[in-house]
């Protein structure tokens, strides 16, 4: 698998894959890439010869997944039109990956909309998975949100979550709730007017600023009961500069992330652990 781990590394057409979720999370269904851990490290492969020829989305084969799995997936999914609403504009990547490109204002649009979907239905499904309309919400949250990022890229949450993930036994949702505060302080500085703009897509009334988007997903993740840090799933502060190493390999993440990486990183990595 090694061979493969990257960009537009698979050599040609594959058996025609056909994706049927039965989770509103991965956005599989509607993306060019598979995931696997390889050295204690989470990579991925990202080719079109694997994107699915087609894909059925039924909310109705979610309706008995377990609440556990539910805001596992959920929140894999949420992340998903986060960063790819605020993925760096595609005029900007500097290092342009073969298939991520930045967002435009295809992907922006359909990240957002995944976004409304997925805030209004995802606390819904964990608390009732038999909810029809929450789920049908989220799958098509899930699908939108797929679809936005596998034209946009994702970033720096991403990127942590899979530095965390190949150095712990966690979902990647747990991986990724561990790094969400993380990455998104350190992106906050260029992404404050699209924070705006996801607040207000949270409904609710509240200021509609980066600071209540910002709050109201620690609110969230702090009533799912995910680890709001890295501590909280064994990592130790002294790991913070392992975690820098394996962040800085993942290079489908990191060109798209709406601010480039620097030297402030490493601390707020060693803060927030």
């Amino acid at each position: 698998l090694a061979d493969y781990a990257g960009e537009g590394l698979v050599p040609g057409p594959v058996i025609p894959v056909v994706c049927v979720p039965t989770t509103s999370g991965t956005g599989s269904q509607s993306t060019q890439t598979t995931v696997f851990t390889i050295g204690g490290v989470k990579m991925g492969c990202s080719s079109e010869f694997i994107r699915p020829a087609f894909s059925v989305v039924d909310p109705e084969l979610t309706l008995g997944l377990p609440p556990e799995i539910t805001r596992n997936s959920g929140y894999d999914a949420l992340m998903h039109a986060v960063e790819s609403f605020v993925a760096l504009d595609h005029n900007r990547v500097a290092e342009r990956p073969i298939l991520y490109q930045g967002s435009n204002s295809f992907s922006r649009g359909i990240a957002l909309e995944a976004f409304r979907l997925i805030w209004g239905a995802y606390r819904k499904c964990v608390a009732n998975g038999r909810d029809r309309e929450a789920r049908l919400d989220m799958s098509l949250g899930s699908h939108l949100a797929g679809l936005a990022f596998s034209h946009s890229g994702l970033g720096l949450v991403h990127a942590l979550a899979s530095s965390l993930g190949g150095m712990i036994d966690a979902p990647h949702g747990v991986c990724l709730a561990a790094s969400t505060n993380i990455g998104l302080r350190y992106n906050l500085r260029t992404c404050e007017k699209d924070f705006s703009v996801l607040a207000a897509a949270m409904g609710g009334g509240g200021s509609g600023s980066a600071g209540q988007f910002m709050s109201n997903i620690q609110d969230l993740m702090k009533g799912l009961g995910f680890p709001l840090k890295p501590s909280d799933l064994g990592i130790k502060r002294t790991d913070a500069r392992t975690i820098l190493e394996k962040t800085l390999i993942q290079k489908r993440r990191l060109p798209t992330n709406p601010r480039l990486l620097d030297d402030e990183l490493l601390a707020l990595i060693e803060e927030g652990i």
